[in-house]
C-alpha cells in the first residue's frame, strides 16, 4: 500500500492576480471602471398625446389671433378729437340798464390730430353762455385745417336782441350779471357745434358728434371802465372739453 502524500493535492489554489491598477504620475493610484452602457429606447407619441397637443397649439394659435384683433379694433374705434384752445375773449360796450348788450370778440386755436389727412370742420356755432344760459351767439362759416397743424379763429359778433329773449327770466339774468359786474369779475362758458370726430387711420371723420365746451372763462373788469372786460384766467391755459356726443 502506497502511503506517499501528494502535495499538489492539497495544496492551496493559485492565486489570481490584483485587479489591474495604474499609478498617476504622482504617485497616487487609479482604477479603471467599466463603462456603463444605457440602453435608450424610442416609442411613437401616443396617438392621444398627438392629439392633445395639436389642440393646445391650435388654442395657442387662436389666442395669440384675438389679442391682434382686439388691438386692432380698440385703435380703430378710438377716435381723435381735434383741439380747442381759447386764446382771448373780449367785451365791450357791455351794458345790464334795461337790457342786455355787449359786443364780444373770441381768438381760439383749432389743432387737427388726423395724421391722414386735412380736416374738414363744418360751419359751427359758437355761443358764449352764463350759468347754462346763452346771453350771445354767432354762426360761422366753416374751415380746413391741414394735417397735424393748427389754425386760428377770430370771431366778432354781439348779443341780439333774440338772444336775450330766449333767457328764462331777462330781468333775473341782468341781476345776475350786475351783481358780478360789480365785483369786477364775471364767469361765462363757450361752447362750439359741432365739432368733427376723426376716425383712426380710416382719413374720415364724422360731423355734428361732438361739441367743444370751454369752462370756467373769467372776465375782468376795471372799476374805471366797467363796459369793457377782458379774459384773465392767472396764466392758466383754456383747454375745452370734447363731449362725444351719442346718437
Amino acid at each position: 500500500m502506497d502511503t506517499s502524500y501528494d502535495e499538489s493535492s492539497h495544496a492551496p489554489p493559485p492565486r489570481q492576480p490584483p485587479p489591474a491598477s495604474v499609478y498617476h504620475h504622482q504617485g497616487y493610484q487609479t482604477k479603471h471602471h467599466e463603462v456603463l452602457e444605457f440602453n435608450y429606447v424610442y416609442r411613437a407619441v401616443i396617438p392621444e398625446k398627438r392629439k392633445f397637443n395639436f389642440i393646445v397649439k391650435g388654442l395657442y394659435v387662436v389666442s395669440v389671433g384675438f389679442i391682434i384683433l382686439f388691438i386692432i379694433a380698440a385703435m380703430t374705434l378710438n377716435p381723435k378729437t381735434p383741439i380747442y384752445h381759447v386764446n382771448d375773449l373780449r367785451v365791450m360796450n357791455f351794458n345790464l340798464n334795461q337790457t342786455l348788450k355787449g359786443n364780444w370778440y373770441t381768438n381760439i386755436t383749432v389743432y387737427n390730430p388726423n395724421s391722414g389727412k386735412l380736416g374738414h370742420f363744418q360751419d359751427f356755432k359758437l355761443d358764449i353762455m352764463h350759468n347754462d344760459e346763452v346771453i350771445a351767439g354767432v354762426s360761422s362759416a366753416g374751415f380746413e385745417v391741414e394735417k397735424n397743424k393748427h389754425q386760428i379763429l377770430e370771431v366778432n359778433f354781439s348779443t341780439e336782441s333774440e338772444i336775450v329773449k330766449a333767457l328764462k327770466n331777462p330781468k333775473m339774468k341782468l341781476d345776475e350779471l350786475k351783481k358780478e359786474q360789480e365785483s369786477l369779475n364775471v364767469m361765462v362758458d363757450i361752447k362750439i357745434t359741432p365739432v368733427p370726430v376723426f376716425m383712426f387711420n380710416m382719413n374720415t371723420y364724422i360731423g355734428e358728434l361732438a361739441i367743444a365746451y370751454c369752462p370756467g372763462l373769467r372776465i375782468v373788469f376795471q372799476k374805471d371802465n366797467i363796459s369793457e372786460g377782458h379774459l384773465n384766467n392767472d396764466g392758466q391755459p383754456n383747454f375745452c372739453r370734447i363731449m362725444i356726443l351719442t346718437q
